[in-house]
């Protein structure tokens, strides 16, 4: 079990941190500092939760990523790095607002779709390098499997032992619930390191887009070079990258509000502490 992972998820936990305190102006490192009581160490606290519950179960790490992704690309609601806070939730939160990158996206559409939320090609490629843990359904991919593109056939771009393995775990004109490891290396499947992109420049990518990462002459030599350079070097851009989601269309101030419970939106008129 990698102490690398383990930083970053509790480092990703604290993300997440959403704590009664007065808020204004930008995020920034250390922002529940005294929030609750001069000796109370929130976001120590915090850390020693997440680092526990990793421990636990290895698969809180995907699910966090997830989780800051979703947040972040929606409706805004990270080696060791130094992650901001103070983030507000928002007001509105409805299924009909979800406008998410499908599996299936291009290249070109991928990037265009991040630079509207402010982040650059390499942040992308950075990002979806969270696929370093995880899994997918199967009925995200199956289409690779037996009908690419309508064609009625296979992707040709996948790897044929991958292929014959993702049959097995997908039957055709199954219901699609069984999942695959997004990083196919059984030694790396809960690790975050650079795994992933060796896999997907070996042609054993899951998803479509993580894929065509490896072969788009647009993001072929960011991924090349993440593949070659080693966890650490992946690490540091990784964190640095999720730092940055962090900060998109960000709530702070008198925006949103401090919710008392994560799950749903304050009712009105309840009291909340600033």
């Amino acid at each position: 079990m990698s102490s690398t992972a383990a930083v970053a998820v509790v480092a990703i936990g604290l993300v997440f941190l959403t704590f009664t305190g007065q808020c204004s102006g930008a995020l920034e490192v250390g922002f529940y500092q005294g929030k609750c009581g001069r000796f109370v160490d929130v976001e120590g606290i915090v850390a020693g939760v997440v680092r526990t519950k990793f421990f636990r179960d290895r698969t809180i790490a995907a699910a966090l990523i997830r989780m800051q992704f979703h947040d972040c690309f929606v409706n805004s609601g990270g080696g060791r790095y130094n992650v901001q806070t103070g983030r507000r939730d928002g007001l509105i939160s409805l299924a009909a607002n979800v406008d998410l990158p499908a599996p299936s996206i291009s290249v070109p559409d991928s990037v265009a779709a991040f630079a509207g939320k402010g982040l650059n090609m390499t942040d992308m490629v950075h990002l979806l390098g969270g696929h370093t843990v995880g899994v997918a359904h199967c009925f995200l991919f199956q289409d690779r499997l037996y009908n690419f593109q309508n064609t009625g056939k296979p992707d040709p771009d996948m790897n044929v032992a991958l292929l014959e393995g993702l049959r097995r775990i997908c039957p055709q004109n199954s219901a699609g619930t069984n999942t695959a490891n997004l990083d196919q290396n059984p030694q790396s499947s809960f690790i975050v390191d650079n795994s992933f992109y060796k896999e997907i420049v070996a042609r054993r990518g899951i998803l479509q887009i993580d894929q065509e990462l490896a072969l788009d002459p647009i993001t072929q030599a960011t991924v090349t070079t993440l593949a070659n350079n080693g966890t650490n070097s992946f690490a540091t851009k990784f964190g640095q990258a999720m730092v940055k989601l962090g900060a998109v269309e960000v709530l702070t101030g008198s925006q949103g509000e401090i919710r008392r419970s994560c799950r749903a939106v304050n009712k009105p008129g309840f009291l909340t502490f600033n």
